[in-house]
């Protein structure tokens, strides 16, 4: 091999981690990671210029050691300590002893992440019942929310997402050659796959049967977060059996990277905090250059266009809290482009 050879192959696993780590994929591993074990990663991505694309699916069941769900829910911190993400120790415990998979090691005690966003959400609380201003409340509780790892509220929390293995149904030769890990949004699981594995009175139909299963169908439409919509959810009965060698699937935890609490810690600590690009600060510190802004910004408003310029930002949190609490509406985490 000469030295070209050797640059070009060091750019392209630069390259690969890069994207990677920007998609935020610390929970998992890499693309090259799989790629090793003869995994893809299915991306449910829409069309050109975001539009709509099908997708054709065979759901393949999981090991037989990981439990008979078709999907593990993640519970993820995304963006700890600047760009990294980690599965939720608390959160995932209790997924993992449902389905009867062992608890990482490392993983006693309470997760440092929730932690920190309880604290700030039990400051907001207490400020809101001191009668504190709504604006400076609202600042405390926008950045709680960066540190939920779950999508839905503080009393329903739901998985941002749920891991599956599947082979894609849409091309023949790819079906035949490959098996994807897929991070399937929750939307698509719970309104689609949900639905579809259950006829309207209620009998179970078992989508990932080898001899006598269905194609699941979905599309999705949109670039970004805010108009990107998964829809047309449907089956189609397989007039072909799957092979036993394409049922034969890896393990989760063979895909996934379970971070102890200490190194989640040393993660959270040691670079930017989870909320907004700023620069590394402690949390108290952050909030009271937040609010010591926002009176700031109160004195000064001494003219009636400035009074509409403060109600203005006023209607942006409101309209910004009110989209991300709803449960129809995909909130972060829920269509990431996996």
């Amino acid at each position: 091999m000469n030295r070209e050879e050797v640059l070009r192959g060091q750019r392209e696993r630069r390259d690969s981690e890069y994207d990677n780590r920007r998609r935020g994929n610390y929970f998992m591993l890499t693309d090259e990671e799989l790629s090793e074990m003869g995994i893809k990663r299915y991306t449910a991505d829409s069309g050109e210029d975001g539009r709509e694309k099908q997708h054709e699916i065979d759901i393949i069941p999981p090991s037989p050691e990981d439990g008979q769900s078709y999907g593990l829910p993640l519970y993820i911190h995304y963006n700890v300590g600047g760009n990294h993400s980690v599965l939720c120790p608390d959160y995932m415990k209790r997924e993992l002893k449902d389905l009867g998979i062992p608890i990482p090691e490392g993983w006693e005690g309470s997760c440092p992440v929730c932690k920190k966003g309880d604290q700030i959400r039990l400051k907001a609380m207490s400020m809101k019942d001191k009668g504190a201003d709504p604006d400076e409340v609202d600042v405390m509780w926008k950045m709680a929310l960066g540190y939920r790892p779950y999508s839905g509220s503080y009393k329903k929390p739901e998985p941002k997402q749920y891991l599956m293995w599947v082979r894609n149904a849409a091309d023949e030769k790819d079906e035949e050659e490959n098996l994807y890990v897929f991070v399937c949004p929750k939307s698509v699981y719970n309104f689609g796959i949900l639905e579809q594995c259950m006829t309207p009175r209620g009998e179970f139909i078992d989508l990932a049967d080898p001899d006598d299963g269905y194609i699941f169908t979905f599309k999705r439409k949109g670039k970004g977060m805010q108009d990107t919509t998964y829809f047309g959810y449907n089956k189609i009965h397989r007039d072909y059996k799957l092979e036993d060698e394409w049922c034969v699937t890896p393990r989760f935890k063979d895909v996934l990277n379970f971070y102890d609490i200490d190194a989640i810690t040393a993660m959270l600590e040691g670079g930017q905090d989870i909320i907004e690009e700023e620069e590394d600060e402690d949390v108290d510190e952050k909030i009271e250059k937040a609010l010591e802004g926002n009176s700031r910004r109160r004195r000064t408003s001494e003219t009636n266009e400035d009074d509409k310029d403060i109600e203005e930002q006023k209607n942006k949190v409101k309209r910004r809290r009110v989209a991300q609490e709803p449960e129809d509406i995909i909130d972060e985490g829920d269509d990431i482009p996996f």
